[in-house]
């Protein structure tokens, strides 16, 4: 089984290498699961602080795939583009900053490999954790949203983890559009629509603040989320209904 590991970055300059370092040093981990060949795929989404040539200098230190866009695209493009370097039968999502440890990426890959589920997010709030007052409250209330937009059908508690796991084969056709990080709830939508299993694991998760690099973007994308929530889950509700019937 071929495992595919994203990881879209922007002006991470000082945690890239610790980054990147860290989920190589899972790959043993990983193998032991059934992951016997894995691809490590980091996406540079346009940095402007010595990101690029940091990345340029670790291609020589460690096994990976680097796709260099020349301007910020959004975390949405970044995966879209992952994605088309991706050729693993498995495809796991992770984050530049060190707040989600590469120790997760076991966790949220193992079911797959169980075949427990075809697509696992690795949840901050199952085992208890907050990220914080402010963001807890927006992202649980963006959840709450999205399982009453679906009838309750589609239940998660964290759809906007960074750790997201899932059979690459069910992406096959679908186009994804959203660049910024709605993409988060699109490509959940999109999976859904498929009629793809999804499960929750829990993940250690340490939030950064915005003095130390952290992107704030609760409110700034909040409209966002509500107007891809409304774009995209009628029809991933009525084609999920005909995939299982």
């Amino acid at each position: 089984m071929k495992l595919s590991i994203i990881i879209p970055v922007k002006d991470e300059v000082r945690l890239i290498e610790r980054a990147i370092g860290d989920v190589v040093r899972e790959f043993s981990t990983l193998e032991s699961l059934g992951c016997r060949d894995i691809e490590l795929i980091v996406v540079d989404d346009g940095s402007v602080d010595g990101t690029t040539e940091r990345l340029r200098l670790l291609r020589h230190t460690y096994p990976m795939i680097v796709v260099t866009r020349k301007q910020n695209g959004g975390k949405g493009r970044a995966v879209r583009d992952g994605l088309q370097a991706a050729t693993g039968d498995l495809v796991v999502i992770t984050d530049a900053d060190n707040e989600y440890p590469a120790t997760n990426l076991a966790r949220v890959v193992q079911p797959l490999l169980d075949g427990r589920s075809d697509v696992v997010y690795g949840s901050r709030y199952l085992n208890g954790g907050r990220s914080g007052t402010f963001d807890s409250r927006g992202h649980r209330l963006l959840n709450m949203l999205l399982c009453l937009a679906t009838g309750f059908r589609l239940r998660l508690t964290d759809v906007e983890t960074a750790n997201k796991a899932f059979r690459r084969e069910l992406l096959r056709g679908i186009r994804l559009h959203r660049r910024t990080y709605t993409f988060e709830l699109e490509v959940t939508l999109k999976l859904y629509s498929r009629g793809a299993s999804f499960l929750e694991v829990p993940v250690s998760y340490t939030r950064r603040r915005v003095t130390e690099g952290k992107k704030a973007r609760v409110l700034r994308d909040g409209s966002k989320a509500l107007l891809t929530i409304a774009m995209y889950t009628p029809g991933a509700v009525v084609r999920r209904a005909m995939a299982r019937a």
